[in-house]
This record gives C-alpha cells, structure tokens and sequence, in this order.
C-alpha cells in the first residue's frame, strides 16, 4: 500500500515529499504572515494620531499613538504669525501636554497640574468628535472642574481642524 500511494502516476518518493514539504512550508509561511498584520489599524485613536490646526489658524493638537498629546493655543504665543506656525509649534512658551483615551466618537482629554498649594489637579475635557478625510471635528460637551465634578459645556459648537 506505502509503494502505491507514493508511485501513483509515476512520480517517484522524492518528489512527492519534496512537493509535500513545499506545501507545508508555505501554507506556514502564510499563516505567519497574516499573524503580522498591523495591530494600529484596529485602534480607534490611529484616524486621530499626528497635528491638526485649527481652520482659524489659533489653535494646535497633536496626538500621538500612546495615547499622550499636546495642545498650543497658538494666538497666546508671543511671535505667532498665523502663516508661519512652525516657530511656536516648534517652541512654545505655554504648551499642555495631556492624555487621551477614544471611547466610541468621544475624546477624553486629560491634564495635570499643580494648584498654588500643591494640590494635583487633573482637568478632563469631553469631546464628541468625528474625522472625514484630513478634518477633525472636536466639539466639547462637558468638563471637570477642580474637584473633579463633570460639568455641561457652557458652548458646545464645533470646531474644525485641519492636518498638518
């Protein structure tokens, strides 16, 4: 029986074992590389990941992908020039760096800092959002105050961005 499954048709031992080998080999090689796809794409936050300006020129956010960031408002920096940005984003005398989680279409932002007694402070600001192309749309809804209590936005509207 061994002789006449791998004689069938004239082809001999070798290279049927060989041609087995070869399959094995490649239905592996194959399985691994779908094991390696890029885990980012699957992320909500990856559409929001880089720098985005405001439409008006004044405001700057930049996410990155480990779920920190950093916000300028651009019009309070000493030598901003709406047309050259780049100085301020660059350098800025007054930025808030924070961190950020995407939980469905909301943004939460957060940042710590240190009041006149010494007292941490983390502020959390609400953001729907939604992303259409190189435009992110940020609307906050609600905010945290300095003992942590959620409060409504007292102007939600929307404010685009545009990606650097």
């Amino acid at each position: 029986m061994y002789k006449k499954i791998f004689n069938q048709g004239g082809i001999g031992k070798r290279k049927t074992l060989f041609l087995l080998a070869v399959t094995l080999f490649f239905s592996l090689m194959g399985g691994m590389l779908t094991a390696c796809s890029d885990d980012d794409k699957d992320s909500p936050t990856s559409g929001i990941v880089g720098e985005w300006i405001s439409d008006n020129g004044h405001l700057y956010y930049r996410f990155n992908s480990n779920g920190t960031g950093r916000y300028i408002c651009l019009a309070d920096e000493p030598g901003y020039n709406p047309e050259h940005p780049d100085a301020v984003i660059n350098h800025p005398d007054d930025p808030d760096d924070f961190t950020y989680k995407v939980e469905g279409d909301h943004i939460i932002i957060s940042t710590t800092w240190t009041n006149h007694e010494g007292k941490e402070i983390i502020d959390q600001e609400d953001y729907l959002y939604d992303l259409s192309g190189n435009t992110l749309q940020l609307k906050c809804i609600r905010y945290t105050d300095n003992d942590g209590e959620w409060h409504d936005s007292y102007s939600p509207s929307w404010t685009a961005y545009i990606r650097r």
